[in-house]
């Protein structure tokens, strides 16, 4: 039997310490023996991996990932010790030549350096983990693998030698940006020379293809991706293209190439993945010679739905000339609604975006909206759009917070280092290395704008707190009281708490996890804006709570009755529960797992309220 690429590219791999590992959880698992051949010795490893991504239960899989994420940190995210001192030496030249003289790298600055770094290493690394591990990146396990194998060895593209530069053990770069169009390609042509065994019709570049060096060949389909210009994008007159569900996937595809997009339609094997589960529509603006051949927009459907929408714009969001063209076309097509607040986000920042320009004020409401103090600005893209920082960077940060809050410049805090007593807000993020420092909450400190983490602080109620914008991690904490904490706009985290009462709480902007945790009743909680997890949770009522805006998991909990609840945006879990009666459950946007005998089956075939599948099990 010929072997497979990855036995062929790493002649190590089969004996390697983890394979091993999961060929003995294999045959743990299965008690069947795995075949001491090298091919089905990999295929248990790649199973494996695959398995970790794949768990049908989302709280577990989401631990299963982050388990891995730790140990991918501990092996290639750099660690304090290994920070080399060049790095601050640049810091000090860096100062000099703009003007700010000879500045002293003190302690506390060098562990908040070290501290950014580190952070920006492991979001780098969590993008290709998470994309990696995504339905939206249907590669086969072997190319998941050899890409992420490759990635981790890699630091930031350098542009004018064409290459990447490699990592050391004191590298403070990034790991490479994700570039999906360039790395649907590299799968193409990998495919095309090592598993159907096609010859390219460059021999240089065959031979290339050959060698299977990923860091050129990435660079190579990164060089070959040319993004519109300026002068093009600033074009709209174009046309929409309906690519029909099974029609030749070489069309869509050959349409996008070469014009960098990013999007990983532009690969074959991708293009024909997404053409197999439903239509695809691009809009294509004019070039040069006036024929429509530029991709600007485009809408997967799947399922008889819209999947994904993309724009051209960076991590792909919409350009701001494209959101009416968009929005247009989004009206003819199913499942247009659940993305009616991204359209409308856009349209609002692209109006602040032109008031800046204009030198116009900016409302008190407006500011709301740009510092996302009420929720988050949602986009098309991957992630945030950039014009949020850009526009936010340009202005005095601490007047705007003064103005929305209603307090002084002086009370505003941008970090959490600049905190005292008079602080009232506070825009930024507040660390645990933060919070171990103190014994109660700042006197006067009302709203924190991002994440906030208790787990090693000694404070036990919030004092005047009535906001958190982003994330509240409060597992592991002191924390018994949440005061008159009103809102919470990210994800949520009440595991190994002592919060036994959500007080005043009404509103959770993000995913929210009960499991372990000493909460029994949601009080006045009125809106969860991600997903809710009660599994192993002592909740019984779910009180004044209205929605769930992503999943609900409500196997092996203790929830019985849905009380006020109307809506449920996402997949609703309903296996081994005690729930018997849907209440005033108006509506749930995704799937409903559930046991085949439960009485719940038929109410809610009866009420016809669930937009996707009722999987019985």
């Amino acid at each position: 039997m010929e072997k497979s690429f990855l036995e062929k590219k790493y002649l190590d791999l089969p004996r390697s310490k983890e394979v091993e590992s999961a060929v003995h959880r294999q045959e743990a698992r299965t008690s069947q023996k795995v075949s001491g051949s090298p091919d089905k010795r990999v295929e248990a490893y790649l199973n494996r991996l695959s398995s970790i991504f794949k768990d049908p239960d989302p709280t577990q899989r989401q631990q299963h990932i982050n388990v891995l994420k730790d140990k991918l940190y501990e092996l290639f995210v750099i660690e304090p010790k290994e920070f080399p001192e060049s790095y601050f030496d640049l810091q000090i030249r860096v100062a000099r030549e703009q003007g700010h003289g000879d500045i002293e790298i003190t302690p506390e600055l060098r562990k908040q350096a070290t501290e950014i770094i580190i952070n920006d290493q492991k979001k780098s690394l969590d993008a290709w983990v998470d994309y990696l591990g995504s339905s939206e990146a249907p590669y086969p396990n072997w190319f998941r693998y050899f890409a992420f194998r490759n990635i981790v060895k890699l630091s930031e593209y350098d542009k004018e030698k064409k290459e990447f530069r490699k990592r050391s053990k004191g590298t403070t770069a990034l790991f490479p940006d994700i570039n999906r169009e360039a790395l649907s390609n590299v799968y193409d042509q990998l495919h095309q020379v090592h598993e159907t065994k096609e010859k390219l019709t460059d021999p240089e570049l065959h031979k290339l293809f050959e060698q299977a060096n990923f860091a050129k060949l990435y660079a190579y389909a990164i060089e070959k991706a040319t993004p519109a210009s300026q002068e093009q994008k600033e074009t709209t007159k174009g046309k929409w293209v309906k690519y029909d569900q099974g029609s030749d996937h070489k069309v869509l595809c050959q349409s996008l190439q070469g014009h960098g997009t990013g999007w990983c339609t532009a690969g074959e094997g991708v293009a024909q993945t997404q053409l197999e589960a439903g239509d695809f529509y691009a809009y294509y603006t004019q070039d040069k010679d006036g024929n429509n051949t530029i991709p600007r927009i485009a809408i997967r459907m799947q399922e008889g739905q819209i999947a994904e929408i993309r724009g051209i714009n960076h991590e792909q969001n919409l350009e701001s000339n494209m959101t009416d063209i968009t929005q247009e076309k989004m009206k003819t097509l199913p499942g247009a609604e659940q993305y009616e607040k991204k359209t409308s986000d856009m349209k609002r920042l692209t109006a602040l975006e032109q008031k800046y320009e204009q030198l116009q004020k900016l409302s008190k409401e407006e500011l709301v909206f740009l510092y996302e103090i009420k929720g988050k600005i949602d986009g098309f893209g991957y992630r945030e759009d950039p014009r949020i920082e850009e526009l936010k960077n340009q202005r005095d940060q601490k007047q705007d917070y003064a103005r929305i809050f209603d307090c002084l410049p002086e009370q505003v805090a941008l970090e959490s280092e600049e905190i005292s007593d008079k602080t009232v807000v506070c825009a930024g993020d507040i660390s645990s290395s933060t919070t171990a420092s103190w014994k109660k909450m700042p006197e006067n400190l009302k709203h924190i704008g991002g994440d906030a983490y208790f787990e090693d602080s000694q404070v036990k109620e919030l004092g005047q707190l009535k906001s958190i914008g982003g994330g509240a991690y409060f597992g592991d904490s002191q924390v018994k009281d949440l005061g008159q904490l009103k809102s919470i706009g990210g994800y949520t985290y009440f595991k190994d708490s002592q919060i036994k009462d959500l007080g005043q709480l009404k509103s959770i902007g993000g995913y929210t996890y009960f499991k372990d945790s000493q909460i029994k009743d949601l009080g006045q909680l009125k809106n969860i804006g991600g997903s809710a997890d009660f599994k192993d949770s002592q909740v019984k009522d779910l009180g004044q709570l209205k929605s769930i805006g992503g999943d609900a998991y409500f196997g092996d909990s203790q929830v019985k009755d849905l009380g006020q609840l109307k809506s449920i945006g996402g997949d609703a879990y309903f296996g081994d529960s005690q729930v018997k009666d849907l209440g005033q459950l108006k509506s749930i946007g995704g799937d409903v797992f559930i046991e085949k005998n439960d009485p719940l089956v038929n109410l809610l075939k009866s009420k016809e309220i669930v937009k996707g599948e009722i999987v019985e099990m």
